[in-house]
């Protein structure tokens, strides 16, 4: 008896042992699958984070009515700006065909016609060097007369030039300083009427925001825009085929809306400075402003021509085409 007790005792142990080994050795597995995700998936962490982030800080510059009736109404509401502002930015668009020949949302009624006046300007020209470096600076989220004008008053002065990527529903709000842009040969994009995240819409909704914001800034400055770039960056699933104009991104990233310092501005852009970039930066803070002050004088002594996106992609000879997303040339 003695003999059988001992020996199913031995047997317990072994079998304890194997499952101890068993379970040490999917502890392992786990903690190197974990591992093996954390190392393949960092960038795609990091860019979540930052879309969120982002969100949420954009939240308080634009509120807008539903987009189900984008092209009839927008309200911009930023925080730093007095409430008459805010109240100015109700507004009724024309409602017509443009050049592009966007589709037009199936939903749209009819609008009355607005009492603002297009005006006709020629802008300046600008000689771009194709054999010269160059980068185009593009800011995102304006017009802003406050920050926007300041950035006006630096490429100016170093006759430079730049691509604005415009909110159709701050447009009326800022007409002015959207055709002193224009009027400096600067290039004007679409990017959106009301800052929504458009993979979160119909594609509707989506040429609804496109075409509301085309309008608007026809009938203010008679400006055909010709590329959008879309709220937040985001342009998958149905996003890309429903946006039927050149989609611009950017291959370097100044976190001027994360970061809200110039020197970190400048510091993040001049480091990445290269022939053929895209640089992204938002027309909304006075620290961006401030980097450009610095940045223009800089990047020039440095051989390159700032100047926007569509005179970069001119000048290197390569087309802008519909539905295509770019990053910057390479």
């Amino acid at each position: 008896n003695k003999v059988e007790e001992m020996e199913k005792i031995v047997r317990r142990k072994k079998f304890d042992g194997i499952l101890k080994f068993v379970f040490q050795a999917l502890i392992l597995c786990i903690i190197f699958l974990s591992i093996l995700f954390l190392i393949q998936n960092p960038s795609r962490e990091r860019k979540k984070s930052n879309l969120i982030e982002k969100e949420s800080s954009h939240e308080i510059y634009f509120v807008a009515g539903s987009s189900e009736n984008i092209q009839n109404t927008g309200q911009s509401n930023l925080v730093e700006e007095s409430k008459a502002e805010e109240d100015n930015a109700r507004a009724s668009f024309v409602e017509k065909k443009t050049d592009i020949q966007q589709q037009e949302s199936p939903t749209a009624e009819p609008i009355q016609e607005s009492s603002i006046q297009p005006e006709t300007i020629q802008p300046l020209p600008h000689n771009v060097d194709p054999n010269r470096p160059m980068i185009a600076f593009s800011f995102d989220d304006g017009p802003y007369t406050a920050v926007t004008g300041k950035i006006l008053d630096v490429l100016e002065a170093h006759q430079s030039r730049a691509t604005f990527f415009v909110v159709g529903n701050r447009v009326k709000n800022y007409a002015e300083v959207l055709k002193r842009t224009v009027a400096l040969g600067c290039e004007i994009g679409n990017h959106s009427f009301s800052h929504k995240n458009f993979e979160k819409l119909s594609v509707e909704q989506i040429i609804a925001e496109i075409n509301s914001t085309n309008q608007v800034v026809k009938e203010v400055s008679n400006y055909d825009i010709h590329s959008v770039r879309v709220p937040y960056g985001n342009f998958r699933n149905h996003v890309r085929s429903a946006v039927n104009f050149p989609i611009i991104q950017w291959d370097i990233d100044s976190l001027d809306w994360k970061t809200k310092n110039t020197e970190a501005i400048v510091s993040s852009i001049l480091s990445s400075a290269r022939d053929g970039a895209i640089v992204l930066m938002h027309d909304l803070y006075e620290t961006t402003a401030q980097a450009v002050v610095q940045l223009v004088p800089q990047l020039i002594s440095q051989g390159y021509q700032i100047v926007s996106v569509e005179e970069m992609y001119a000048a290197k000879g390569l087309p802008l085409n519909p539905n295509q997303v770019y990053y910057g040339i390479k």
